[in-house]
């Protein structure tokens, strides 16, 4: 049995014994899910088995890496370019050039595709990350990047970088211009199925149809134009034909979601290191200094037009963001996520990070 979302419930399996010549056997079972909460009492044997262990780990994860003057929150990640995944996108791009240097491909553009994290969904509407301006920890990293996965470099074609933005914007249902509150984001799709590629700009035109479902697979009809316009890297327009590296974990680089899965040669690097290890040394050294504020992708203006998104209700926390992508209230849902309307004017969708 599963434990749940951050260890939300306990699973616990009774067995009934019984001994005789033949020696042990199973004679009944029964198992049940135990409820966490906040007023759920500690096992003293087990809090005094693990109190060492449990003692260092936290002064481990409380172990500082450097400051930020700005807080860290994904509860946007969805809908805008965001600094929780451009964090780790740098630090996995920077990774890559250092692993590259003097090889072969050294010189060729060095994307990443990096997924949000803690995005609400099935874990709740308190799933999201919030961390404050100030002292981050690597406890702050474990939350940027919560999953053990490695580090990988694929090489991608322009038009592979191309189809695997448009995989990441079918996430998004599709929106008829001039009319309002439509819902934005498809719940089939998980939140980090949502992939953006650092290193390039682009726009993502909601009013075209997507091309993939949430496995992946072509949508029923003829293929259309897809979603991303504009598509460009450092400020020139991507040759489809040209190459690059894109930095993945290596969840995605085997094909995890709805991505596909490429050819053995495609994959030129491949580390043993997590990324979360890498976040931590890309913070630690200052590198989250550098991060240019120019967001790497945003939604094509459509005039008259609003979008119902959904987020955690900690978002009342940052006014700021509200306000400047004239985000409306709209109050909580049954499930305590916090529904707001998003316009898509041209002057929402060039809102900054």
């Amino acid at each position: 049995m599963l434990p749940g979302y951050r260890g939300s419930h306990l699973g616990q399996i009774d067995l009934d014994l019984a001994h005789d010549t033949h020696g042990w056997s199973v004679t009944g079972h029964r198992a049940r899910l135990l409820p966490v909460t906040p007023d759920t009492p500690a096992h003293p044997a087990i809090t005094e088995a693990v109190r060492h262990s449990h003692s260092a780990t936290l002064s481990r994860m409380r172990a500082p890496l450097g400051h930020i003057d700005r807080p860290i929150h994904s509860y946007l990640s969805l809908y805008r370019s965001d600094l929780p995944v451009l964090l780790v996108a740098e630090a996995k791009r920077r990774a890559v050039r250092r692993a590259l240097a003097g090889t072969a491909l050294d010189g060729l553009p060095v994307l990443a595709a990096t997924a949000p994290f803690h995005t609400g969904g099935r874990a709740g509407p308190r799933a999201y990350t919030d961390i404050p301006a100030g002292e981050l920890t690597l406890r702050n990293a474990a939350d940027l990047q919560p999953f053990p996965n490695s580090l990988c470099a694929l090489r991608l074609t322009g038009a592979e970088v191309a189809d695997w933005l448009e995989r990441a914007a079918s996430c998004f249902h599709r929106i008829v211009p001039g009319l309002p509150d439509q819902p934005l984001w498809n719940s089939t799709f998980p939140g980090h199925a949502a992939d953006s590629i650092a290193g390039l700009t682009y726009r993502i035109d909601l009013a075209a149809p997507p091309l993939y479902d949430d496995r992946g697979q072509p949508l029923a009809g003829p293929p259309g134009p897809g979603r991303i316009r504009d598509l460009s890297h450092d400020g020139t327009s991507v040759d489809p034909t040209a190459d690059f590296i894109v930095a993945v974990n290596n969840y995605r680089a085997f094909g995890g979601g709805p991505y596909p899965a490429l050819p053995e040669n495609r994959l030129v690097h491949a580390s043993r290191t997590p990324v979360r290890d890498l976040l931590a040394d890309f913070i630690r050294e200052g590198g989250h200094h550098d991060l240019a504020p120019e967001p790497a992708w945003r939604f094509a203006p459509m005039p008259d037009t609003s979008v119902l998104i959904w987020s955690g209700p900690g978002l009342r926390d940052h006014p700021a963001d509200i306000a400047a992508h004239g985000l409306t209230d709209l109050g909580l849902s049954s499930k305590g996520f916090l529904c707001l309307r998003m316009p898509l004017d041209a002057a929402a969708c060039e809102s900054a990070m």
